[in-house]
């Protein structure tokens, strides 16, 4: 694999340390409630997109994104939307506040306007048919249309045979996982490329580099559903479910290391794991002085090893604190 440099060559005023400035990475699929924020913020990410938390109390999403803010920029849904005794609702792990019935497309538009007022950049719906009851087309639609009608995408869990269609057909903008519990039929993947619909990876939850014969055959699914999706111009984002298990809280070397297994270069998983999408998608304000910085002694040539090398090793720097970067 060639391909030019993932950034531009850089010199940190204070120090002399020579490297590469790149775009700011971080994580489109997180739980900021699940984790400690001291590792949060300890860690090279430098935003993180929240898909599902409560709002209320002193742990509240909004609370943790104003207390990270200094070195993580966090964007979040509020709470997974869901029909009356639908997924998440019954999990244990499931922060209190994070999940808000809708009981018909009458209701959509409340349910959707309380996650806005709240500050959310997106809407997250749960459609996971293995775990419970779903919503029905018309339901969908309508969360769909009202967060459209306010310029919001909507992110959709979808798990299930079916459940990539439903979301599809009901209007969803974002899959939160690389659909990995059915073949996605070829009419329906290419849908959703014609569509325009985003996919995030999540590849390492199933097994975290060890799969159980059961997390084996979902990655083994989530890999070609994606693989496909790529082949037929679909767009990946980078993301990790960080919060769920055993997730390492910082930029994930075997994610990575997916993610140019299903077609991705070095330019293209830069871009996945950048904010730009963020940015341009969702309304977020994110410094534009903002970026990582890797230390290196020559452009990354785009190898595999290089650039697993390159994007684990980064931290987030301001430009100001940098000379001597080309134009």
């Amino acid at each position: 694999m060639t391909t030019g440099p993932l950034g531009v060559r850089a010199e940190i005023a204070a120090t002399g340390e020579v490297g590469l400035f790149l775009p700011l990475l971080g994580d489109h699929h997180a739980h900021v409630q699940l984790l400690d924020t001291g590792e949060l913020t300890g860690s090279n990410l430098g935003f993180v997109l929240d898909l599902g938390g409560g709002f209320t109390g002193a742990n509240g999403v909004a609370r943790i994104a104003e207390r990270v803010s200094n070195d993580v920029s966090v964007a979040y849904a509020g709470a997974f939307l869901t029909p009356p005794g639908g997924y998440p609702s019954d999990r244990s792990w499931a922060p209190g506040g994070s999940v808000r019935f809708v009981a018909s497309a009458e209701a959509a538009e409340r349910a959707v306007l309380e996650q806005l007022r709240e500050g959310a950049s997106v809407i997250k719906v749960s459609l996971h048919a293995d775990a419970g009851p779903v919503f029905d087309i018309a339901t969908l639609e309508a969360i769909c249309t009202i967060a459209h009608r306010q310029r919001v995408l909507v992110v959709g869990h979808a798990e299930g045979e079916g459940m990539t269609e439903l979301a599809l057909n009901g209007g969803v903008d974002v899959l939160a996982h690389a659909p990995f519990t059915e073949v996605v039929k070829r009419d329906v993947l290419d849908a959703c490329v014609a569509r325009g619909m985003t996919w995030i990876t999540t590849f390492d939850i199933h097994g975290y580099g060890s799969p159980s014969p059961e997390q084996a055959e979902n990655l083994s699914l989530a890999l070609d559903n994606a693989w496909r999706f790529v082949e037929a111009g679909g767009a990946l984002l980078y993301g990790t479910d960080l919060g769920n298990g055993s997730v390492p809280v910082r930029l994930n070397s075997r994610e990575i290391e997916l993610m140019h297994e299903v077609g991705l270069d070095a330019q293209g998983i830069l871009t996945a794991m950048s904010s730009s999408w963020l940015t341009r998608h969702t309304g977020v304000r994110i410094d534009s002085t903002r970026g990582a910085f890797v230390p290196v002694d020559e452009d990354m040539s785009g190898s595999l090893e290089d650039m697993l090398s390159a994007l684990t090793r980064t931290r987030p720097i301001h430009s100001t604190d940098l000379v001597s970067y080309d134009d």
